[in-house]
C-alpha cells in the first residue's frame, strides 16, 4: 500500500484509499478533512477514548498513522474500532520530549469511526494527538488477527 498521507499546518488530513482488485486497485483521494486532533487545552486525558471519523464501511480497514506530542508524562495509546474496547495493546509509546509517530490499522465501526485511547498508568500522561488518515483497506481483502479486530499478543517478554 501507498502512503499518500498529506500534512498541513499542525492538522491531519484525510489523504485516500486504494481500492482492492475487485475495483481495479485504483487511488481515491478523499477531500482534505481534518481527521483528529488535540492541542492546548484539548490534551487526551488518561484513559480517554476519543473517536473520529475516517473514509470507508464498516468492517473496512482504517490506516492511521498516530502522532503524540507534547506529553506531559510517559503513555502509550492503541487504536481500535469503536465498536469495541481498548485491549492491553499499543500502537504508539510516548514520553516527554519526544515526536512519535507510528502507523497503525483498525477496523471502522458501524459508526464509521475508530478510537485512539489512552494509557491511563495513574501518572500526568496527558498527550496532544495528531491522527493522519492514510487510506482504508477493503475489509474483504484483509485478515484480521483476531475475529474482533483487536490485535493478537505473540510476544511478552
Amino acid at each position: 500500500m501507498r502512503n499518500f498521507n498529506r500534512f498541513a499546518a499542525g492538522v491531519g488530513l484525510a489523504a485516500g484509499a486504494i481500492i482492492g482488485p475487485g475495483a481495479g486497485g485504483e487511488y481515491l483521494p478523499f477531500p482534505e478533512a481534518s481527521v483528529a486532533h488535540a492541542f492546548d487545552d484539548n490534551k487526551v486525558q488518561p484513559g480517554e477514548k476519543l473517536c473520529f471519523s475516517v473514509e470507508g464501511n464498516p468492517g473496512d480497514v482504517a490506516v492511521v498513522n498516530l502522532t503524540p506530542v507534547r506529553a506531559e508524562g510517559p503513555g502509550y495509546g492503541l487504536l481500535h474500532s469503536s465498536d469495541v474496547g481498548a485491549s492491553l495493546a499499543s500502537n504508539v509509546n510516548y514520553k516527554p520530549g519526544t515526536v512519535d509517530p507510528n502507523v497503525a490499522m483498525a477496523p471502522i465501526g458501524v459508526d464509521g469511526k475508530v478510537c485512539y485511547t489512552n494509557s491511563n498508568t495513574g501518572g500526568m500522561n496527558r498527550v496532544d494527538l495528531v491522527a493522519d488518515h492514510l487510506g482504508t483497506i477493503a475489509g474483504s481483502v484483509f485478515t484480521f488477527a483476531q475475529p474482533n479486530g483487536e490485535p493478537l499478543r505473540r510476544v511478552d517478554t
